[in-house]
């Protein structure tokens, strides 16, 4: 079966989205994660329990393709994308966990990956090494995501169901209660 993913050799209109920036953090307590280094970088401010949380970025993506670099410091992440029209909860029965909104399709540093708001496995392994950079392509066209990571060149790929994630979407990365930060490269 041929790969789908999109790389630059083979698309003529990708976006290289190199002005992203982290817009909004949320999370069950206040202050538990911030945005620093003008809105470039998202990090846990106090580990713990309830301490979870998730940043968005700024821009909505609905049509074409982009690419956002994204770069995981240290700590358990997700990274992906979610409808930025949806209701947007934390679930408060798994210590304020947002990746499970149905509307998010995301990866995790564990090594699987949330569609639909539900637990998929997926074809990375787990990326608990510190300093990975990933790059997450948005085809808004296909309604479909990628991410590959730069360091191993593993990959993997889902669809994006229109009834679940409606445009417009918007980046979605999600910290461990355990710590953690992120930077938009």
């Amino acid at each position: 079966m041929a790969s789908s993913f999109v790389s630059l050799a083979e698309a003529t209109a990708v976006n290289i989205v190199n002005d992203e920036k982290f817009e909004k953090v949320y999370g069950v307590y206040e202050n538990a994660i911030r945005i620093v280094e003008d809105g470039r970088t998202c990090e846990t401010i106090r580990p713990g329990l309830w301490s979870l949380g998730c940043a968005l970025g700024h821009h909505s993506y609905s049509s074409s393709i982009h690419q956002i670099r994204i770069m995981k410091q240290y700590g358990m992440v997700v990274i992906g994308i979610r409808s930025r029209n949806m209701p947007f909860l934390p679930d408060l029965s798994s210590y304020g966990r947002y990746d499970e909104n149905p509307s998010i399709h995301c990866w995790c540093s564990y090594g699987g990956r949330v569609r639909n708001g539900r637990y998929e496995s997926a074809k990375l392994t787990d990326y608990h090494e510190n300093k990975c950079v990933f790059t997450l392509t948005l085809n808004c066209d296909e309604r479909r995501l990628s991410i590959v990571n730069e360091d191993n060149h593993e990959q993997d790929e889902m669809n994006v169901y229109e009834s679940l994630a409606p445009f417009p979407w918007c980046l979605f990365v999600q910290i461990s209660r355990m710590g953690g930060r992120v930077s938009l490269l």
